[in-house]
C-alpha cells in the first residue's frame, strides 16, 4: 500500500538510509548555523546569503509574515491592492519567519528538504527501485552529491541544477511539490491493483494545487502528466476500475479547485504594467509552435541515452521495459509544454523557465532508468556495501562542501549583477548600524543596492523609496518617477543616468523584463535599436531570459523627462535614509547636505539620514 511506502521512506528502517537522511537534514541547518557562528554576523545577513539565487523573494516573505498582502514596497501606497504573486512557494517560509524570525527560515528550509527527500524516495520506490537504492538516490540529490555531474551538464550545455537545488523558492520548493505530484501520479500507473480511498485523491488534488501555485511552469507540466496518466488508465482499465478512477478524479478536481481559490482571487491584482515587468508579451501562435525547435537538446540527449541503456539491460535480463513509456511520456510532455502553452494563449512569459522544468524532469526520469538498469546486474553483498559506503561518504562531503562554500562567500549575494567581491562583512556592519537607536524612527530607505533593500524590507519591516518592480504593484510611471527623483536627489548627470540605466543591477528597480528581447519579440520596432543591438537580438533564442535592451526612443524619452523634471512640483515622497556605495558610479555623489547628514560609512557603504 502507498501508506506503507510513505512510512518506509519517511523513517527508513535501514541504517545507511537513516544516515543519509541525517546528512540531508543537517545540510540546511548547518547552512545557517555555521556562518552565523563562524562569522558572527546578524542572522538576517546569514539568511540573505543562504539563497543561491534571487533574494527578492524575501521581499514577499517579510511583508506576508507581517500580514501585508497588498503593496509592500511604497510607503504612500501601503497595503493597496492584493499581490498577484502566488504564495505557495514561499508560504512555509512566511510561517517560519513570522514565528521565529530569521531562524524560522532555517526551520522552513529543513522541512522542505525533508519533504523533498521523502517525496523523491517515494517516487523512486513507486517506480520500482529497491528499498536500498531509493533513499540513496534521494540522498545523492538532497545532499548535492549530484554536483559531480557538473562536467556532464556543461557538456550538454546545461546549468548544474539538474535535479534540484537550494535556490529559493525555485527549484527548492517548486521541485519538492512536483516530486510529490509525480510520486502520486506514478502510483496510478505502476501500482494499478491498489485500492485507493478518498484521502489519496484529495491529497493528489491538493499537491497539484500547490504545484500550480508555486510555479505555473511546473504546474503546466504536472497537470499535463496527470491528465495523460489518467487517460491512459481509462483506456486500459476494466469498466469497474474506470468508474472508481473517475470518482477519484472528480474528488481530486474538487480539492484542486478549492485549494486554488486564493490563487484565483489574487489574479485581480495582476495589472498589465506588472505583468509586463514580469516579462509577459504577445506572440503569434504559429511562431509559438515553431519554438519547439529552440528547446535545448541536452536534457533530451541524456534521457535518450539513459533509455537506450535501460532498454538493453531489460532485454538482457528478460524483463519488460515497464518504466520506459511512462517516463518517456513525461519527458515528452515537458518538452512540448512551452510551445503548446504559448500557442494556446498567444502569450509568452519568461519561457526559459519551461526548459528548466524539462531539465529536471528529464534528468530525474533518466536517472531512474539508469538505476533500474543497474539493478539488473548481480550485486554481491560486499560490493553493494562498499558502493553504499562510498555514496554515503560522498554525500557527507558534498553537504559539508556546500556549507563551507556558502560560509566562505564574500561577494555580493547577487554576484552576476553587482561587482563587489568583499561585500559580506561590510553588509553585516551596515545591518548592525541600521539596527541602532539613531534610526529607530526611520521607515523609508532609498538605495540602488538590492541586498540592502532586501534586508530593509524583508527583515526590518521598512519601505523603499526605489521600489522593486518585481514586487511592487505600483504602475510603471510611479516607479520611473521615483527612479528619476532619486537620480536628481544624489546629483546624477544625464550621461550618468543613462549609464545607470544600462547597469544590469537596475533590473530590480525599473524595467525588470519589460525591455527583454529575443528574435520573436522586441518591445519596440527593430529599427529602434542600433544595428549592433538588432543583430544580437535576431540571434537571441526564444528561451533565453532577461536580455534587456532599451529602445532608442525610450532612452530619449527618459532623458527628456529627466531634463524637465522638477522635484519641487512632484507630490512629496518620504525618504528617511539613503545608502550609497563607495564605487566608481556613486562615490562622487551624495544627497544635499542641508537635507541629509552622513551618519555612517564603512569599506563599502555610506549612510545618510534625513535631518529633522
Amino acid at each position: 500500500m502507498m501508506r506503507a511506502l510513505v512510512a518506509e521512506v519517511a523513517w527508513p528502517r535501514r541504517a545507511p538510509a537513516r544516515i543519509v537522511l541525517a546528512i540531508v537534514l543537517l545540510k540546511p541547518i548547518l547552512m545557517f548555523a555555521v556562518p552565523r557562528l563562524a562569522l558572527d554576523e546578524p542572522p538576517e545577513v546569514t539568511a540573505i546569503y543562504r539563497s543561491s539565487g534571487d533574494i527578492q523573494y524575501y521581499e514577499l516573505v517579510g511583508p506576508l509574515a507581517r500580514g501585508v498582502v497588498g503593496e509592500s514596497q511604497i510607503f504612500e501606497r501601503a497595503g493597496e491592492g492584493v499581490s498577484p504573486f502566488p504564495v505557495a512557494g514561499v508560504g512555509l517560509h512566511v510561517v517560519g519567519l513570522a514565528a521565529l524570525g530569521p531562524w524560522g527560515l532555517m526551520v522552513a528550509d529543513a522541512v522542505i528538504t525533508y519533504l523533498f527527500f521523502v517525496g523523491a524516495a517515494l517516487l523512486f520506490r513507486v517506480c520500482g527501485l529497491s528499498e536500498r537504492a531509493a533513499p540513496l538516490l534521494a540522498g545523492a540529490i538532497g545532499s548535492m552529491l549530484v554536483i559531480v555531474l557538473a562536467p556532464l551538464a556543461s557538456l550538454l550545455g546545461l546549468e548544474q541544477d539538474l535535479y534540484w537545488w537550494d535556490r529559493f523558492p525555485r527549484p527548492f520548493v517548486t521541485m519538492t511539490y512536483l516530486i510529490w505530484a509525480l510520486a502520486l501520479i506514478a502510483s496510478l500507473w505502476f501500482r494499478r491493483d491498489e485500492r485507493r480511498g478518498a484521502g489519496f485523491f484529495v491529497a493528489a488534488g491538493l499537491v497539484l494545487a500547490l504545484v500550480v501555485q508555486s510555479s505555473i511552469y511546473t504546474g503546466v507540466d504536472a497537470l499535463g502528466i496527470a491528465v495523460v496518466a489518467v487517460m491512459a488508465r481509462l483506456a486500459t482499465d476494466s469498466p469497474a476500475e474506470r468508474r472508481r478512477l473517475v470518482s477519484g478524479v472528480v474528488l481530486a478536481g474538487a480539492a484542486f479547485a478549492a485549494a486554488c481559490v486564493p490563487f484565483i482571487l489574487q489574479r485581480g491584482g495582476a495589472t498589465l504594467d506588472l505583468l509586463r515587468r514580469w516579462g509577459l508579451y504577445a506572440i503569434g501562435r504559429g511562431a509559438a509552435l515553431a519554438t519547439i525547435a529552440e528547446v535545448p537538446p541536452g536534457s533530451l540527449v541524456f534521457f535518450a541515452g539513459a533509455a537506450i541503456v535501460y532498454a538493453a539491460a531489460m532485454r538482457r535480463a528478460g524483463r519488460p521495459p515497464v518504466l520506459l513509456w511512462p517516463l518517456g511520456a513525461a519527458t515528452l510532455l515537458a518538452t512540448i509544454a512551452m510551445p503548446l502553452v504559448s500557442a494556446v494563449t498567444a502569450r509568452a512569459i519568461q519561457p526559459f523557465h519551461f526548459t528548466e522544468e524539462l531539465k529536471h524532469i528529464a534528468f530525474t526520469g533518466g536517472t531512474i532508468l539508469l538505476v533500474a538498469a543497474g539493478s539488473t546486474l548481480s550485486w554481491r553483498r560486499p560490493l553493494a556495501n562498499v558502493v553504499t559506503a562510498v555514496l554515503v561518504a560522498g554525500m557527507a562531503v558534498a553537504a559539508a562542501g556546500r556549507v563551507v562554500q556558502n560560509t566562505r562567500r564574500t561577494e555580493h549575494p547577487r554576484r552576476t549583477m553587482y561587482d563587489q567581491p568583499s561585500y559580506r562583512a561590510p553588509l553585516a556592519e551596515l545591518v548592525r548600524e541600521l539596527g541602532g537607536p539613531r534610526y529607530a524612527g526611520a521607515r523609508v530607505l532609498a538605495t540602488y543596492d538590492h541586498a540592502v533593500q532586501v534586508f530593509w524590507q524583508g527583515f526590518r519591516g521598512g519601505w523603499s523609496y526605489l521600489p522593486d518592480g518585481f514586487i511592487s504593484l505600483a504602475p510603471d510611471a510611479e516607479l520611473e518617477t521615483r527612479y528619476l527623483l532619486f537620480a536628481r536627489l544624489v546629483g546624477l548627470t544625464a550621461a550618468e543616468l543613462e549609464s545607470w540605466l544600462a547597469d544590469r543591477a537596475q533590473l530590480v528597480h525599473l524595467p525588470i523584463a519589460k525591455y527583454a528581447t529575443n528574435h520573436l519579440h522586441t518591445p519596440a520596432p527593430i529599427s529602434d535599436y542600433t544595428p549592433e543591438q538588432a543583430a544580437a537580438i535576431r540571434r537571441r533564442s526564444f528561451v533565453t531570459g532577461f536580455n534587456i535592451v532599451y529602445p532608442a526612443s525610450e532612452l530619449a524619452r527618459i532623458r527628456t523627462r529627466y531634463a524637465a523634471l522638477d522635484p519641487a512640483a512632484e507630490p512629496p515622497r518620504r525618504v528617511d535614509i539613503i545608502v550609497l556605495a563607495k564605487d566608481a558610479m556613486w562615490n562622487g555623489h551624495a544627497p544635499p547636505a542641508d537635507r541629509f547628514e552622513l551618519t555612517y560609512e564603512n569599506a563599502v557603504f555610506r549612510v545618510f539620514l534625513a535631518r529633522r
